[in-house]
């Protein structure tokens, strides 16, 4: 057997690389290497008469001689020596440290790598450091290194030196399959969420990686620790991604607390590597979970939670960034309430989409106001409103709003978006649309179409409500506060074709439907006769509230974004499309919830043994809410008798099912299901019921007040 075998070594992928560095054919390159073996006499293999060939042709390559002499010279962490020289080593990054500069000004990073057999300390200088970015490694990668230096070792980590004359690549998978197979695990990087999620599993000094989102950065304060030095610390807040109000604290120190204030904002998404976990008693005196950051931990900034401001009709409620252009200067106003007053300021901010009002909360914003001139580019971390149908940016603290900023998301064209916005205009218009089948695909909109209903309340405070449809008889709501407006929709009359102009793609809160809803920029005009829609007036089925409440009874199956979280039980239509965890444990016999005491109390409060059962958490969607739910082995006992609860689950991801669910509430306010039946429905009796049900959307526009 040739020893390449062994190695795992592609002899004809050398002979490729070598027949290309030579010049010369495949064919010429066997002939010179058989000419080598027969003067050897036999004893001279492949990759022998490799070096040799290069040798006599003067041919001096390092990555070339390691492919074919290094394969089997790959040590381990723990085999390394102080001070060796041209190692080789393949590993797991398991953390990766911002770039930072030395005392010569040059830039260097710091990796940790784990080999199963041992850590290290890694630090990319010049070309190597340039050959990690270009090659876009992340934590988890898998990293072969040549031509390192070992410096030190320093407790259980060996300090590693990569620079210009190292080689950084990515191990081919088959050559190197037994090496990588056991390499450690890449590390778990859990959600805000996750991480608080299992506490109760967690222990003082544990060590966590936690990803999220900035929502504040305090100041860094300073103190003096019991040697008489002083020390720095700084706490960030650092937010769920997903699920609203899921927050812990993140601690930095020391050096780690003026990098993050130099370099880490709000808005920004982080990745917090080997943090270690702390219980602190807050002020209510209840145990605190925090991240605090150690010399060997590391926080990346990984992306932004960045929106155009067309976009953000989308994100009623959230905190997102904006990076937008001042086109008006901002103006200070005071609020007061109970005797109080408040400063704020109000200016326009817009982007290549839009414009868009923000709202300035802090009491020195009289501070910064004067360097927000016109013109000048500002990145905002705020929360999306929506003020009579208009949208604003509210910034609660004054360092969310950085001015003079450059956008790492493309550059913006200052003097077009000034001369385009600075006369106050909102958000710009999008399509024109006559035809109303895509009309939630927009942010804003002008339409064409006939009115065919109008509703005016007699309180002010409520919005009025149009119904306009177009010729293919698709109908949509606009919803409205302008009098005025309305006024001159109530002279123009039923049957009347208009064309309704900078109009929001938004939703009635009251109903849940899609609708339009008016701007301070709408405006409306008559059109000439000869326009016909799908279905004349007389022929078009308006329902009043209580035929629609009929209408919703009658009908078993709803989509989950519907559910009913007050209901007993509610048949839905879902898909699972995650399995969260597996086990074992005690569920009650009077709901069906867990039970989570040892004196044998279910999360509703209900007082039995119980009963074990396996279950399996899952996520379950809709295509637009999402659940965790709580699946137990009876549940798939019909529908898949005798498979095992895991492959059973398995066998119907991703598929859209019948699930009737039981809503719970745990004490934290979190909501999750507890599935009572599953069934596979029949595609086509689903096929009709969404087919009804977005016939019966289309039709509920007249949508009274109760």
């Amino acid at each position: 057997m040739d020893p390449s075998d062994l190695l795992n070594i592609n002899i004809d992928d050398l002979k490729k690389k070598v027949a290309e560095k030579l010049g010369i054919t495949i064919a010429q390159l066997d002939e010179e290497i058989e000419k080598i073996k027969i003067e050897s006499k036999g004893w001279v293999g492949d990759r022998t008469a490799l070096l040799l060939l290069l040798e006599r042709w003067g041919v001096s390559d390092k990555d070339l001689f390691e492919d074919i002499v290094m394969n089997n010279s790959i040590m381990n962490i723990s085999e390394l020596g102080e001070n060796i020289r041209n190692a080789s080593i393949i590993g797991r990054i398991m953390r990766i440290f911002p770039e930072s500069f030395s005392k010569n000004k040059n830039p260097f990073m710091k990796l940790i790598i784990d080999d199963g057999t041992g850590k290290a300390i890694l630090v990319l200088f010049g070309k190597a450091l340039e050959n990690f970015k270009k090659q876009d490694f992340k934590v988890g990668d898998v990293i072969l290194l040549r031509r390192i230096r070992v410096q030190k070792r320093f407790g259980e980590y060996l300090s590693l030196v990569a620079n210009d004359n190292s080689r950084l690549d990515r191990p081919d998978e088959e050559k190197y399959a037994n090496i990588i197979s056991s390499l450690p695990d890449e590390p778990i990087i859990l959600s805000v969420y996750e991480l608080i999620d299992t506490e109760a599993i967690l222990e003082e000094g544990d060590e966590v990686n936690v990803k999220g989102i900035v929502d504040i950065v305090s100041e860094i304060r300073s103190f003096t620790r019991k040697d008489g030095s002083e020390g720095k610390v700084l706490n960030i807040i650092l937010a769920d991604e997903d699920v609203p109000g899921q927050t812990i604290r993140v601690v930095a120190w020391d050096n780690m607390a003026e990098w993050v204030q130099n370099n880490i904002k709000p808005g920004d998404i982080v990745q917090v590597l080997g943090g270690r976990v702390r219980f602190n008693v807050d002020m209510r005196g209840e145990r605190r979970l925090e991240v605090h950051l150690t010399k060997l931990s590391s926080i990346l900034k990984i992306g932004v939670k960045h929106r155009k401001i067309s976009e953000l009709t989308n994100n009623i409620e959230e905190k997102v960034v904006i990076y937008g252009v001042i086109v008006n200067s901002p103006t200070l106003r005071i609020f007061e309430r109970d005797g109080e007053s408040v400063d704020f300021a109000t200016l326009r901010v817009a982007d290549d989409t839009g414009s868009i009002r923000v709202v300035i909360w802090d009491p020195r914003v009289r501070e910064i106001v004067q360097e927000m001139e016109e013109g000048k580019i500002v990145r905002i971390y705020g929360r999306v409103k929506e003020n009579n149908g208009r949208l604003e940016v509210h910034v609660s603290k004054i360092n969310n709003l950085i001015v003079g900023v450059e956008t790492d998301l493309g550059s913006l064209n200052v003097e077009d978006i000034v001369n385009k916005y600075a006369a106050g205009s909102s958000l710009e218009t999008g399509i024109e649309l006559d035809n109303f089948r895509n009309v939630m695909s927009y942010s804003f909109v002008n339409i064409i179409g006939q009115i065919e209903f109008f509703n005016i309340p007699d309180s002010e405070r409520m919005p009025w409500e149009l119904i306009i449809a177009d010729k293919e008889g698709n109908r949509i709501k606009v919803l409205g506060w302008d009098r005025e407006l309305i006024n001159e929709i109530q002279n123009y009359g039923v049957g009347s074709i208009v064309r309704i102009t900078n109009l929001r793609v938004s939703s009635d809160k009251v109903s849940g439907e899609s609708a339009l809803k008016v701007t301070q920029r709408t405006s409306i005009e008559k059109l000439d006769e000869g326009y016909s829609v799908g279905s004349s007036v007389s022929e078009t089925e308006f329902m009043d509230a209580k035929s629609l409440l009929k209408k919703k009874e009658s009908r078993k199956t709803s989509y989950l974004s519907e559910l009913d979280l007050m209901a007993d039980e509610a048949e839905v239509i879902a898909s699972i499309v995650k399995i969260n965890e597996n086990g074992s444990k005690r569920f009650c016999t009077i709901c069906g919830a867990p039970i989570i005491s040892e004196e044998g109390v279910c999360e509703n409060g209900h007082i039995n043994e119980g009963t074990i059962k396996k279950y399996v958490s899952v996520l379950i969607y809709d295509g637009v809410k999402s659940y965790e739910a709580i699946i137990t082995d009876d549940i798939f006992e019909e529908l898949n008798s005798g498979k095992d609860l895991i492959d059973s689950v398995q066998s119907v991801l991703g598929i859209d099912l019948k699930i009737t669910v039981k809503p719970k509430v745990k004490a934290d306010g979190k909501v999750y299901l507890i599935v009572k039946k599953i069934e596979k429905p029949d595609h086509r009796e689903l096929l009709e019921e969404i087919v009804e049900k977005i016939i019966e959307k289309q039709l509920q526009q007249d949508d009274l007040d109760i």
